[in-house]
């Protein structure tokens, strides 16, 4: 999932790319709130991790840009923290 640095839009565009493209921030927050749920209610899935915290040349998926900015608010880096800290069935 992608969103530009500039913008609170998504990107798709031939020098960027990401798996999916989202709207706006809330789009992603939700996608990314729905799809850590599923991976933690799976009770046979110890773990799992975000692989692109930050943009890199070619690859606009991080959370984090290329400088290391958040490119979302505060309120949604809250809200996918929080998603991150929900107990796995697992445990």
């Amino acid at each position: 999932m992608s969103l530009r640095e500039d913008k609170a839009e998504a990107i798709a565009e031939e020098e960027g790319w990401g798996y999916s493209i989202c709207s706006d921030e809330q789009t992603f927050v939700e996608r990314y709130r729905g799809l850590t749920q599923r991976l933690l209610r799976c009770g046979k899935l110890s773990g799992f991790c975000y692989t692109q915290l930050y943009d890199i040349e070619q690859e606009e998926n991080g959370l984090y840009t290329y400088a290391r900015r958040p490119k979302f608010s505060q309120a949604a880096m809250r809200c996918i923290t929080e998603c991150n800290r929900i107990r796995a069935a697992i445990e």
